[in-house]
């Protein structure tokens, strides 16, 4: 059983780190596509020999379940705590027992990868369309990519907006790297927010007006539910038994400040504008009551 322990362990590492990845509280959604393909290639690497993997066109149709195709059981992944553990053990684990367990991890392998490939969104068009928002892929997409998720949405933009929308995506693909902030290390939100306040340094119009409509929307769009299960546990420490009678007005300007406020509380140093607004606030609020 502790062998069986060691594997599982061993295999729910990546899962783990995928699953925390999306669970973050910035946008990454222009990276699932990406990451996606990264751990089936993983787990097929586990399992699968690499020339299989390499001779596909397409992870999808890897045959992974053909034995032939399968690693030998020495060589499988099955993670080197596992491994040293059959090693230090050899003369207590009989053959069966041996075999037995070669044949469940061969199993697990295979249920893993098909689940992933019913489950994941593969091939999705929105999903790989969203690849443009990572930075890294801004030189390796065709114009068209852009005005293909566009109207994916078409309360966005009007279809004779489409040509626009493309030259501005051109323009955004040809700039020199130089006239960018660094992508690297830096959230995709806050990247795609300097590149979409960019100005015309003549005429001082926003450079990419239409994409700025359109990235701001797919930007919404979750990575999980881990965002939604976030704000409502933010708003159970808002709106409390105490705090019963808060108004909607106030428990959305508490919600939104405490979601949008990147510095510590005991790190905030308030401005006089600050402290001048609180006032005014708590004046303005205590004559409408005190009216009633």
């Amino acid at each position: 059983m502790r062998l069986y322990y060691h594997f599982l362990s061993f295999i729910m590492q990546p899962l783990n780190d995928f699953n925390t990845m999306f669970q973050a509280d910035e946008s990454r959604i222009g990276y699932l596509q990406e990451e996606m393909n990264t751990l089936l290639r993983k787990f097929l690497g586990k399992f699968v020999r690499a020339k299989v993997i390499q001779t596909n066109k397409d992870l999808i149709s890897v045959p992974f379940k053909d034995s032939k195709n399968q690693l030998n059981d020495n060589i499988i992944a099955i993670g080197s705590t596992a491994r040293a553990y059959l090693i230090d053990n050899k003369e207590d684990v009989p053959p069966s027992t041996l075999q037995r367990f070669f044949m469940s991890v061969r199993k697990i392998y295979e249920c893993v990868a098909a689940k992933m490939l019913a489950k994941f969104p593969f091939g999705d068009p929105v999903v790989c369309g969203l690849s443009l928002l990572n930075p890294n892929n801004r030189g390796d997409l065709p114009p068209a990519a852009i005005t293909d998720i566009a109207r994916r949405f078409p309360n966005l933009l009007s279809e004779k907006d489409m040509y626009e929308l493309e030259e501005e995506f051109l323009d955004y693909q040809t700039t020199p790297a130089s006239d960018f902030c660094k992508s690297e290390g830096v959230r995709t939100d806050e990247f795609w927010g300097t590149i979409l306040q960019m100005k015309n340094k003549i005429t001082l119009k926003p450079r990419f007006p239409l994409m700025q409509k359109l990235v701001s929307a797919v930007l919404t769009i979750p990575n999980s539910n881990a965002d939604c299960e976030r704000v409502f546990s933010v708003l159970k420490k808002i709106h409390t038994e105490m705090r019963g009678n808060l108004e909607n007005s106030t428990v959305c300007a508490l919600l939104s400040t405490k979601l949008n406020q990147t510095v510590k509380c005991h790190n905030f140093k308030s401005t006089k504008d600050h402290i001048k607004s609180a006032k005014q606030a708590c004046h303005s609020y205590s004559n409408s009551f005190c009216s009633k």
